[in-house]
């Protein structure tokens, strides 16, 4: 059974939405399903939904008329209480809703946000000198450089992989392959070049910005040889 995301929004009789209202706003996971109800004072036998910046530059989705629905617009349809019900909310659902409610004594409107948040599938993050750990000691000997390659397969088609040294972020020196897709599966990699007398904590992370999550996923690699020295990147 899907998940469904319930939030109701409470609009006064005015002909207009004031700029100095707070929005309420709702957070749904991609693949849930939200139901919006927009209430008012009153009895009322309209209401309409758009989704757009303001009632001038919209798009109606939804209505329910004189007890008449508007036909299903994509995963939008809308309930004889004005409750707008968005059926496996995908990332292009996100943005402003508005709603209208009247009756032949008022006419009212209310606005809310909807954010969606990506929905990551199952996916493997490794680098290849680790042979399928997440986390390896590797040592490395001069005089040639090593290349690391961090490779997520089965990849969100938003997420986006970083290298760090330490917790210090890599910014120059890797390459980003172009995803490669193979089936059902997307597969991205980062390789990062490094100088052949240094060593260190190398940490690869896997991040999508639709989640609303900095978190990520992390794999790992410490490079040893004897000695200290400062890490270096072959740029």
């Amino acid at each position: 059974m899907d998940t469904i995301r319930k939030v109701v929004i409470f609009i006064s009789l005015l002909s207009s939405i004031s700029a100095h209202l707070s929005v309420p706003s709702i957070l749904v996971q991609e693949g849930q399903s939200a139901e919006i109800s927009c209430l008012a004072k009153g009895s009322h036998d309209a209401y309409f939904w758009w989704k757009g910046e303001s009632l001038h530059n919209s798009t109606e989705i939804a209505s329910f008329v004189g007890g008449i629905p508007s036909s299903p617009t994509g995963s939008y349809k809308a309930t004889e209480n004005g409750t707008l019900i968005i059926t496996k909310v995908s990332l292009s659902d996100e943005g402003k809703y508005i709603c209208r409610v009247s009756s032949a004594f008022s006419d009212c409107n209310g606005v809310i946000m909807v954010y969606v948040q990506a929905s990551i599938p199952d996916f493997a993050l490794g680098i290849d000198l680790c042979d399928g750990d997440t986390s390896c000691v590797i040592q490395i000997a001069p005089p040639k450089s090593t290349k690391l390659i961090c490779q997520a397969t089965d990849a969100s088609p938003s997420m986006e992989l970083k290298w760090f040294n330490g917790s210090t972020e890599i910014t120059k020196g890797i390459e980003f392959e172009d995803p490669v897709t193979a089936g059902t599966s997307r597969v991205i990699s980062a390789t990062l070049n490094v100088a052949p007398e240094c060593a260190g904590s190398l940490i690869c992370q896997a991040v999508d910005p639709k989640t609303k999550d900095d978190g990520g996923r992390f794999a790992h690699v410490q490079l040893e040889l004897p000695g200290n020295c400062l890490y270096i990147i072959i740029c």
